[in-house]
């Protein structure tokens, strides 16, 4: 959907959270990469952490902001484990993801990636609200991979 579809309120709620992110140098581009959103705004945090800020076209007043740690290197590793030290070691993953602030998924049973997502409604929307979840969602990566560098040391990805 192009701005010029947008409905007004839609369009105010995309210029604010852009010129938001624009003005902490975080905004990348508007490219929609998900299906069956009103909007999309991409940027990178300053620890190189990228998200999007979307409008879904199912929850009309309401933003998600979303992230992704990919852990494709931890994958062979975790996949290799013995099933039952995997399985206590996801568990004990998905057990402190569970106190943080954002949702998660994984994207299998071993994963090889997790998306962290928020939802922020319309009447609770400020400048303010979106420096809070876009901080407990680079937490909630940043554990991810504290997480993974405790058990498997640091990946090659990282030692850069």
């Amino acid at each position: 959907m192009s701005l010029s579809t947008l409905d007004p309120l839609n369009e105010k709620i995309k210029n604010m959270i852009r010129d938001w992110m624009s003005d902490r140098r975080i905004y990348i581009n508007d490219e929609i990469h998900h299906k069956d959103v009103t909007f999309q705004l991409n940027g990178v945090n300053s620890l190189g952490i990228g998200f999007s800020v979307i409008q879904p076209i199912s929850l009309k007043r309401t933003v998600v902001v979303i992230s992704r740690i990919d852990i494709k290197a931890r994958f062979d590793a975790l996949k290799n484990m013995p099933a039952v030290e995997r399985d206590e070691f996801i568990f004990n993953l998905k057990r402190d993801l569970i106190f943080q602030s954002p949702d998660f998924t994984f994207d299998q049973p071993v994963p090889k990636s997790i998306q962290f997502s928020k939802e922020i409604m319309f009447d609770e929307l400020t400048e303010g609200q979106i420096r809070e979840v876009l901080e407990r969602i680079a937490r909630s990566v940043l554990w991810v991979a504290w997480y993974m560098d405790n058990r498997f040391g640091a990946s090659s990805e990282r030692k850069a």
